[in-house]
């Protein structure tokens, strides 16, 4: 039930542990990076374009950004898409320990109509 309602979401998700690796991903996500759910999960964050966070090493030690932020990325089809990408911190309690879950809504139509409209 919980795999179908994170695959009904039409946002991409992804979550990602202390150490940068996903271990939770949407269809809406495989979709756009182009492999299965299945082949996500494990990968470093640094392997999927859009999950990358500023800095290096760990996620635990990533500057996780607050609020949103708008990033141009090429999509599976090779075309250019606008994400807004929100990121919150999975708290477990103790220090480089928490998971991140970023939430990815595809603006693109949108970003389009507001350059035509300028």
């Amino acid at each position: 039930f919980t795999r179908a309602v994170l695959d009904a979401v039409p946002a991409m998700l992804a979550v990602r542990d202390a150490g940068g690796h996903i271990v939770l991903a949407n269809q809406a996500m495989a979709t756009h990076v182009g492999r299965p759910v299945a082949d996500l999960i494990g990968l470093c964050s640094d392997d999927v374009p859009e999950l990358a966070l500023p800095g290096s090493g760990v996620a635990g030690q990533h500057v996780v950004p607050a609020g949103g932020e708008l990033r141009a990325v090429e999509g599976a089809d090779g075309q250019q898409r606008w994400l807004w990408t929100q990121n919150k911190v999975l708290g477990a309690g103790q220090p480089g320990q928490d998971n991140v879950l970023t939430v990815f809504t595809d603006i693109t139509e949108r970003k389009q109509i507001e350059d035509a409209l300028a």
